[in-house]
């Protein structure tokens, strides 16, 4: 395919209060067309449920928009 391809994630349970996330796979190709590799990205968003491991851990991850 020319365009992107994606899978979609939501939460269904666990120890978030929210989650989204989106596998995208694109292809990589040279000026001529060929097709060189893949190229994978993920991006997610969440909320911790815990108040306590959201105030610890939230601050590790940047925030980024996605979508």
């Amino acid at each position: 395919p020319d365009g992107p391809e994606a899978i979609t994630m939501e939460l269904v349970d666990g120890p978030f209060r929210s989650l989204h996330g989106r596998w995208s796979v694109e292809a990589i190709r040279d000026p001529a067309g060929a097709e060189l590799g893949s190229r994978v990205t993920l991006a997610m968003r969440f909320e911790l449920a815990n108040a306590l491991t959201a105030t610890l851990l939230e601050p590790l991850f940047g925030v980024r928009s996605f979508f």
